[in-house]
């Protein structure tokens, strides 16, 4: 009975952490279109300042 209990904490355990490097990950791609979409707007911004002149 111990195994088996033991079996079960550690798929709980592996099932956390795989939500978590799922979580992780999101975040990243999160901050890399945030980061795009700042890329964008300042280099549209640019372009606007430059045509004004």
């Amino acid at each position: 009975m111990p195994i088996i209990r033991s079996l079960a904490v550690w798929n709980v355990l592996r099932t956390w952490v795989k939500v978590r490097e799922s979580e992780n990950r999101l975040e990243i791609a999160v901050m890399g279109q945030m980061e795009w979409v700042h890329a964008v707007l300042q280099a549209e911004s640019q372009m606007g300042d430059s045509t004004d002149d």
